[in-house]
């Protein structure tokens, strides 16, 4: 699992996160996501 946090600027933030499966016995799996957030 890989997750990254960054603030783009004052009260703005950007959230990208990965997973990775990989089971002995099946396909590997890869998910993830992408956020923006601003607070007020």
């Amino acid at each position: 699992k890989l997750t990254v946090d960054y603030q783009i600027v004052d009260n703005f933030y950007a959230k990208a996160s990965v997973q990775w499966l990989d089971p002995e016995d099946g396909d590997d799996t890869t998910t993830g996501y992408f956020r923006l957030q601003r607070s007020f």
